[in-house]
Formats: C-alpha cells, sequence, structure tokens
C-alpha cells in the first residue's frame, strides 16, 4: 500500500496501479503517532462512519514511520493557517479590501491545499478502541493488531495524506475513512 498526504486528506492506494482503497480526512483524525517499538510503525484513531466506533488504523511502513507523523503535523499547521488567512481580523473590513486582491488569495490558499504526500505502507488492520486520545491507545491497538495479526495477512496499500484527507488506496479498490461516500472502482 502506498499513503499518500494530499489536499485535506489521508489516503492509502494499491501500489500497483494506485486506486484508492480508503481516504480519511484529516481533520477527521483524533490521534496519531509512531509504535514505541518499531520506527517504522504509524497509527492513527478516527471515527468509523458506518459504525460511529473510534478505530485505530495501523501501518508497517517502508520508510520511517516519523516521517508521516511529521507530514501530518505539517498539513495541520497548513490548515490553521488557512483558516487563520480565512477569518478576517477585527480590524479588516471589506472596505479595506480591493477586488485586485481577492484573486490572490484565493490562488494562494488553493496553492497550499494542492500539497500532497504519499507513502508506500502494510495496511495491518484496525480495531475499536475506547477513546481519541493518548499515546497509550496507539501503542496499546499497535501491539494488539500486530499480535493478533500474521505477516501474510498485511495488506500492501498506498496512504495520501492532504491537508484535511487521510485515504487508503489498493488495486482497484478504495477504502474510505472520509464521512462523505464516494464510488467503489
Amino acid at each position: 500500500m502506498m499513503l499518500v498526504l494530499k489536499k485535506d486528506t489521508l489516503s492509502l492506494l494499491d501500489p500497483l496501479d494506485h486506486t484508492p482503497l480508503h481516504c480519511q480526512p484529516i481533520i477527521s483524525i483524533r490521534v496519531w503517532g509512531v509504535g514505541c517499538n518499531h520506527g517504522r510503525d504509524f497509527a492513527f484513531v478516527a471515527g468509523d462512519k458506518d459504525s460511529c466506533v473510534l478505530k485505530c488504523h495501523v501501518f508497517r511502513c517502508n520508510a520511517p514511520a516519523r516521517t508521516i507523523a511529521s507530514a501530518l503535523h505539517e498539513m495541520c499547521s497548513k490548515m490553521m493557517s488557512d483558516q487563520t488567512l480565512m477569518r478576517p481580523s477585527r480590524s479588516l473590513t471589506m472596505d479595506s479590501i480591493s477586488p485586485e486582491d481577492l484573486p490572490r488569495q484565493v490562488e494562494f490558499l488553493e496553492a497550499v491545499r494542492q500539497q500532497e504526500q504519499k507513502f508506500e505502507v502494510q495496511y495491518i488492520g484496525n480495531l475499536p478502541v475506547s477513546r481519541a486520545m493518548g499515546m497509550e491507545v496507539l501503542n496499546r491497538a499497535i501491539e494488539s493488531i500486530l499480535n493478533a495479526t500474521d505477516r501474510e495477512e498485511w495488506e500492501p496499500a498506498v496512504i495520501h495524506v492532504t491537508d484535511h484527507i487521510l485515504s487508503l488506496w489498493r488495486g482497484e479498490v478504495h477504502l474510505y475513512l472520509s464521512d462523505t461516500p464516494l464510488p467503489v472502482g
């Protein structure tokens, strides 16, 4: 699998044909982190759109998992920056903005949103968790899934991460983590 960070999404893709397997809006990710036992284990907790249960998704990465965590942190920082730019300050009024300024602001924001990162991963699985906070939740979930799953069951995939969405892709199938269902290809 390949993990891709793009726009507001983390996506997992099939490494062969880059079809989406899973897509997660970054805004719905409650916590993410790197496993303490292996520098290549990455996990995140998000609400499942169908069951409304919090699930921890665990991956073994070809690249250091800290790279994915840092990329997500960068994307979240950009999202916060975008929100700040879009919110008018108290001293700013519509009279102080010229019409010529507006297109440039939109182009700048669109350029920020176009950033995407991809990571090849092996999807190990997911399990319900009690809460969406704390590294101990991630570390327990990583340990549980690794102990309960044989390596042969791990699925190659690609994770896409943008400033708003995380998505998972495998083969021709796109597993969606987002709140908006998309057609499966």
